[in-house]
């Protein structure tokens, strides 16, 4: 009987882990647990962060546009009439710029931009997608992250 009980159960016997092995091995899981819960935090804020400035941008758009620029609208700018982007851009420079926005357009449902504060823009063509259509029927203002690339002449 002087077998012991691990030869018994057919498992090796079970050497001692050193305090400096079981230190390391729990400071390691500590650092690798902190750097996944850092990049989730990291990425739920971004999307946080962009949600909550897309949805101020749309607000500050609804109240510049609704209070300031529709007020001062020609019917010419339909037709880029050069007077009446001339008076939409001063009125945007002179009270729309000054703060958090950075760019202005005026669409028509084509997707033709009618007036721009960038003037390169102006009769520039862009696919607009179901809530872009959808907004110009029912009136509204419409905010978010532009992507130029998809512009066609």
């Amino acid at each position: 009987m002087a077998e012991s009980k691990s030869a018994l159960f057919g498992r090796l016997p079970l050497r001692p882990t050193s305090v400096s092995g079981l230190v390391l091995r729990f400071t390691l899981a500590g650092v690798a647990a902190t750097l996944l819960l850092a990049l989730a935090t990291a990425l739920v804020s971004r999307r946080l962060g962009t949600r909550e400035a897309v949805a101020d941008a749309r607000h500050v758009t609804w109240v510049n546009a609704v209070g300031i620029v529709e007020p001062n609208l020609q019917s010419s700018i339909l037709t880029s009439d050069p007077d009446a982007v001339a008076d939409v851009d001063a009125l945007v420079h002179k009270r729309i710029l000054t703060g958090s926005l950075v760019r202005v357009k005026l669409w028509n449902p084509l997707g033709t931009v009618l007036y721009s504060d960038e003037p390169r823009l102006i009769g520039m063509k862009f696919t607009l997608g179901p809530e872009e259509r959808a907004m110009l029927v029912r009136g509204g203002t419409e905010a978010g992250i532009s992507d130029l690339s998809i512009a066609r002449k």
